[in-house]
């Protein structure tokens, strides 16, 4: 079995090293594809993505640990399509304010939105690719905000009308 030596580009080189040893060290990313390796057997170097023993290695698809990248979509990941409740909760809080005009449609109203973002945020949290996050917490806080307020403008008109009886 040769030693194989590897030079680099910038004409480091490291070695010897035996056939498996080659190998492992290409599979770490610590043979660049343009380095010439050589052995002492007397053949001419070679270029690592040229040389047989490497062959496999160089052809393989790459390997990254960790997650696979998000597929992109039109929006930008702006509008959580994957995520319904999310995204409903969030149009349902913005159209409960104009329920505080009518104060029991903003009660209502707020009360879905905040049930729709509690809804989103669980999606989400099961499944993250499904994002919504952030429109299913605007969804809760609108919701919450209008709830509030509309019960609030709904007591005082009760008391009006309670206090000029």
């Amino acid at each position: 079995m040769p030693a194989h030596t590897v030079t680099l580009s910038d004409g480091r080189s490291f070695g010897p090293a035996d056939d498996n040893t080659l190998r492992q060290w290409a599979r770490e990313g610590r043979v660049p594809r343009d380095a010439m390796i050589g052995a002492d057997d007397g053949l001419a170097p070679l270029r690592a993505d040229q040389h047989p023993l490497l062959a496999a290695v160089y052809q393989a698809p790459p390997t990254v640990p960790g997650a696979l990248p998000a597929e992109s979509d039109a929006t930008g990941g702006l509008i959580p399509y994957k995520n319904k409740p999310a995204l409903v909760g969030y149009y349902v809080s913005i159209a409960s304010l104009i329920g505080l005009v009518v104060a029991p449609v903003g009660v209502i109203a707020g009360v879905a939105a905040i049930w729709l973002g509690v809804s989103g945020l669980r999606v989400y949290k099961s499944e993250p690719f499904r994002r919504g996050a952030a429109h299913a917490w605007i969804a809760i806080v609108l919701g919450s905000f209008v709830t509030l307020l509309s019960l609030a403008i709904t007591a005082m008109i009760v008391l009006a009308i309670a206090s000029n009886a």
